[in-house]
């Protein structure tokens, strides 16, 4: 009957997707990745994005707990064969980038801890302050991650107690260097094969001064580093090398491989500037960067070299942190793509949760205003929506220094991070747009005109900056210079040592600087607050406006929703009762002819033709 029909029609398209059915799996057949016999899942250059992009960039929606849960899932995949070879790495920087990155980084560690890691190394980011690497040390993070933390070229330096024999026996202090990781050097062991690590950072600085950063030129001469290519036994070699994808320093590392062992296949895991890319060294060597600020998912595969595989047949695959993407890659069983619960595994569930508990102690999430437009970090500093012309015009000019004509301010244009989105400015906002939080400084009140140009050299715009060539490497608040005015230079603490090194040779005079009760993320928040925060009747018109906006779209959308489900379940409708007449009139002119057998996917069925 027609209301059975309808019973029928319901229980079908509407009660079964949610029950809950038996399965022998949670994944699919096709595990969309090349594998070879070592395979690689690397992250670098996160820079504490470890929460993901999800609430303005929604395609790049995987946090830290997805990326655990895809490699668990992975390991559970490779498992039955015991010729593969699965290794989760790390390249460093996880410092400055969000909020969630403080000075010391008590609420980052935890995490990192827990997302058990085979091996990872230190980028720069992390020598910066003494402050932090007092804490890797006093923590127990250094100490829970033992030799997995390889530091081939980068020591911590500590006051360590020394015991001295003479007619009085005495203890003094002396300074003592050890690798800040647990080791230089470290054999990872898979179920088929061993792959000896090193984790190298290129010649680095200005490091803090616990610690001590040698030459890489210099360490692949010294005897550890040659006996533990002589005397290891291993299959492969990787490199966790922050520097660049090609840089001189990638082909000094396998130059020096390659007299001791000239087959072994050797992959560099590089960073630090921040793409994506892949260059193929030499027949059995090859380099591999994974992006930034957790926006991509490193995948690595390549074989060992042997009669079958004279080449190391190096591949690779660049994945977005997309949890749909990460599923898909697994050929994950489930009909629900964005259903992120079914994906994560419980130690997944675990780093999720640290990540909001962090967050919410930070109160990253407490909206201080409303920005009434995206400003773009790649723009130039005229260009329209430039987050540096915004900032160097209407924050710091207009709003810090009152708009006064003879004060200047300069900024190395490194410091800002990302993009600032329109709509509501969260602290954590703020935080990755500015991450360092750079004290302000009046360097000079009394700098001429001319001598101002001499410290850029002739040029207030001179230049370009390496990563961005919109901009000069140094930004101003000045467009044009008077050379016979006298000016107040400001700047801030990470750029003193140039500037006050430029002003005093372009001047004859020392310059003592005077630190001012105000830092640049601050500033920016001063300035939110101000002028975009619930006193800015004009702001919030503009804010309340977007919101009713995106409102009316959802409205919209969910109208036009309800439109098509009413015209389908008419549709519906409407060839149940066709079909209910058509088969009342077959009922009564119904004549059975012959049966005959048909083979459907090699079972038999009987079928009844009907006149």
């Amino acid at each position: 009957s027609l209301p059975m029909d309808l019973f029928y029609f319901v229980v079908v398209t509407v009660l079964c997707p949610f029950l809950s059915l038996p399965r022998s799996s949670y994944y699919a057949h096709a595990l969309n990745l090349p594998i070879n016999d070592f395979n690689l899942v690397i992250v670098t250059d996160v820079h504490s994005w470890v929460g993901s992009h999800r609430l303005h960039e929604p395609n790049l929606n995987a946090d830290y707990g997805h990326v655990l849960s895809f490699v668990e899932h992975l390991r559970n995949l490779l498992l039955p064969d015991k010729n593969k070879n699965l290794f989760f790495l790390m390249n460093g920087d996880f410092m400055d980038g969000t909020g969630l990155s403080t000075y010391p980084p008590t609420h980052l560690t935890p995490i990192l801890q827990h997302m058990n890691f085979d091996a990872m190394t230190v980028g720069n980011h992390e020598l910066y302050h003494d402050s932090t690497v007092k804490h890797l040390r006093d923590s127990g993070f250094l100490q829970a991650l033992g030799d997995r933390y390889i530091t081939s070229n980068v020591d911590q330096i500590l006051n360590e107690s020394v015991s001295t024999t003479t007619s009085a026996s005495t203890t003094t202090k002396q300074q003592q260097q050890h690798p800040l990781g647990g080791s230089r050097f470290k054999i990872l062991k898979g179920p088929d094969a061993n792959v000896l690590v090193f984790g190298f950072l290129y010649n680095f600085e200005n490091n803090c001064p616990s610690t001590a950063v040698s030459k890489v030129q210099d360490v692949v001469k010294t005897d550890w580093f040659q006996s533990a290519l002589t005397h290891q036994s291993y299959d492969a070699i990787v490199v966790l090398a922050h520097m660049d994808l090609v840089d001189s320093l990638v082909y000094v590392i396998m130059n020096s491989i390659r007299k001791v062992n000239p087959l072994v296949p050797i992959q560099f895991v590089t960073g630090h500037t921040h793409y994506r890319g892949q260059h193929i060294l030499e027949d059995r060597a090859a380099t591999f960067e994974a992006g930034r600020y957790l926006d991509t998912v490193g995948f690595v595969s390549f074989n060992k070299i042997n009669h079958t595989h004279p080449k190391a047949l190096f591949q690779h695959v660049f994945l977005d942190a997309n949890v749909k993407t990460l599923k898909e890659t697994l050929g994950f069983n489930d009909n629900d793509n964005d259903n992120q619960d079914s994906f994560l595994t419980d130690n997944g569930k675990k780093i999720q949760n640290m990540i909001a508990q962090a967050r919410n102690s930070l109160e990253l999430d407490t909206v201080y205003g409303c920005s009434p437009q995206h400003l773009y970090l790649q723009n130039g500093l005229l260009e329209k929506n430039s987050l540096w012309g915004f900032f160097l015009q209407k924050v710091v000019h207009e709003f810090y220094l009152q708009g006064a004509p003879n004060s200047v301010y300069a900024q190395g244009v490194g410091a800002f991070r990302y993009d600032l989105f329109s709509g509501n400015v969260t602290l954590d906002d703020l935080k990755v747009v500015n991450p360092f939080d750079d004290v302000i400084y009046l360097i000079t009140r009394d700098l001429k005109g001319s001598e101002l140009l001499e410290v850029f050299g002739g040029n207030i715009h001179q230049g370009r900056d390496r990563l961005n060539a919109a901009l000069p490497p140094y930004a101003t608040t000045i467009q044009n210079v008077d050379p016979e005015q006298t000016y107040e230079f400001y700047g801030v603490d990470f750029d003193l040592p140039h500037f006050v090194e430029a002003i005093e040779k372009a001047t004859g005079k020392n310059v003592t600087p005077e630190a001012q009760s105000m830092s640049t993320t601050n500033l920016w928040l001063e300035f939110v607050k101000s002028e975009w925060g619930n006193n800015n009747n004009n702001n919030n018109e503009y804010c309340q406006e977007a919101e009713q906006q995106q409102e009316e779209k959802g409205m919209s959308f969910t109208m036009l929703l309800g439109v098509v489900a009413s015209i389908f379940g008419l549709a519906v409708i409407f060839m149940l009762i066709r079909n209910r007449w058509i088969r009342a009139r077959r009922s009564r002119s119904f004549t059975p002819v012959e049966s005959s057998n048909i083979s459907i996917d090699g079972e038999d069925y009987k079928s009844t033709e009907f006149i």
